[in-house]
């Protein structure tokens, strides 16, 4: 197979640092597009389910993207990493069948123990068929990952961006059939797991390069590099579970439902971030070892603006945007809007920092930073819940996504010092803006929140235009 993106074969810095972002916008784009399909059925969604049954099927997609990400084990990043430097067919043969073998312990562990698994997580609610379901989902989603990362590494952007968006909808369009009829989540679940594990066949044929033989040498390989991953990005999931856990232990699914809806409101900022990963990382690994650096820090300074302009705006809409999502009945979300989404800003800038951790190889402080943040979040939500109800749960999701991007910016300073001054104060103009638009309350008119939202939005185009440039060159100078 053919590798265009060796490095002999690239092109200067500059014109990889466009190329990127041109397929940045490709992956958000497309990723959007799916998005805009997803968020046009929760209204859909949000009205043919209880808000009840709505936080449940939210908190199984929670289980299954944390079983997912187990299974899958990091290879994603792994073979992105390793395939400039491998035989591809021997690659790919090795991180299937580690996958299937995880896959199959862990699916049959959670049938096993679904039954003390459910009553962990919902008490007296306990459900355990529905987190049979979310496993079969979680694993038939890791095959996804597996072959969509084939798709990213040997196709263009577009096919990327087309093939996530045909099985997205084809989810949403089953979900919402089976919604209209009565079905249950877990029956939604259940059809969620076919389709993807159908897709990620027929994606797999023609994208993965042609199996070979198992190599024990790049087994090693990919858990080395890809096993630390995986404790950075799971404890975010089962840390949500345990957030969630705390609502639903109150005995408030209604505002379990009413807190996923704020959370698919917001989820449009980590979006944008996974979007510009998924196409930074093969340019800044492929690239040539004197520029890697400055590329990654590109990447950051571009996705740690573009987060905290899009934040405010979803903060400043906040009413509205719980309103045609999820109707009345969610409204008391709306007050969460915009801590959420100062939470959804910080673990975007986590994501786009874990590429300069790759260029090291230092993947280990990720995610010990991860589980810190973590931790964080979870007893945040413990102590603040009873108290404060949602609101609680969301300061707590601020508090451990703080945590975490504030180390990550120590651990990592050595690679991108310009670049985190600058993130800094980006993301501090990002959160006074935030906290004035909590202060004030949804309850507020439009024009007051958004006019809050323009003076912060204006005074960080104006620092980046100010110091984004000059910093990096600097930096770059130091760098040499």
């Amino acid at each position: 197979m053919s590798r265009s993106g060796d490095a002999e074969n690239l092109a200067p810095p500059s014109a990889t640092v466009r190329a990127g972002a041109v397929a940045s916008a490709t992956y958000i784009v497309g990723s959007l597009a799916y998005k805009v399909v997803a968020f046009l059925a929760v209204p859909i969604l949000a009205r043919l389910l209880t808000p009840a049954e709505l936080g449940l099927l939210d908190l199984s997609v929670l289980v299954a993207g944390a079983l997912a990400i187990a299974a899958v084990a990091g290879m994603d990043h792994a073979i992105a990493r390793l395939d400039p430097l491998s035989d591809a067919g021997r690659l790919w043969t090795t991180a299937i069948t580690v996958f299937v073998l995880v896959g199959g312990v862990l699916l049959t562990a959670v049938l096993l123990l679904m039954g003390p698994i459910s009553r962990l997580i919902l008490g007296e609610a306990a459900e355990p068929v529905l987190f049979a379901m979310a496993a079969a989902y979680g694993i038939a989603m890791g095959a996804m990952t597996m072959t969509m990362n084939a798709v990213r590494l040997y196709a263009v952007p577009s096919e990327f961006a087309f093939v996530g968006f045909v099985v997205l909808t084809t989810e949403i369009a089953a979900a919402i059939a089976v919604a209209a009829i009565g079905g249950s989540p877990q029956a939604i679940l259940g059809l969620w797991a076919a389709i993807s594990l159908m897709a990620s066949v027929v994606i797999g044929m023609r994208r993965i390069p042609r199996l070979t033989g198992i190599d024990m040498t790049l087994a090693k390989k990919l858990a080395g590099f890809g096993l630390p991953l995986v404790p950075a990005a799971i404890v975010w999931h089962i840390s949500e579970v345990g957030v969630r856990a705390t609502i639903a232990s109150s005995g408030d699914l209604g505002g379990l439902g009413a807190y996923g809806i704020v959370h698919r409101i917001t989820s449009v900022l980590p979006l944008i971030a996974a979007g510009t990963a998924l196409a930074w990382q093969p340019l800044v690994y492929r690239a040539p070892r004197d520029d890697q650096t400055a590329i990654a820090a590109q990447g950051v300074l571009l996705i740690v603006s573009a987060l905290a302009i899009v934040g405010l705006a979803v903060s400043a809409l906040s009413l509205e945007l719980v309103a045609v999502v999820g109707g009345d009945a969610y409204a008391q979300g709306a007050a969460l809007v915009p801590t959420l989404s100062l939470a959804a800003m910080l673990s975007g800038g986590f994501t786009m920092l874990t590429i300069s951790a790759g260029l090291a190889f230092r993947t280990r402080p990720i995610a010990v930073l991860a589980s810190l943040g973590a931790v964080i979040q979870v007893l945040g939500a413990t102590m603040l819940v009873p108290g404060l109800g949602l609101s609680g749960a969301a300061f707590a999701s601020v508090a451990g996504y703080a945590s975490a991007s504030l180390g990550a910016f120590v651990f990592f300073g050595w690679t991108s010092a310009a670049m985190a001054a600058h993130a800094v104060g980006v993301t501090v103009l990002a959160a006074l803006g935030v906290l004035v638009m909590t202060a004030i309350g949804p309850e507020s008119s439009v024009l007051a929140r958004t006019a809050v939202a323009l003076v912060s939005g204006v005074a960080i185009i104006v620092l980046v235009k100010r110091d984004s440039i000059s910093a990096l060159t600097r930096w770059r100078n130091r760098a040499a």
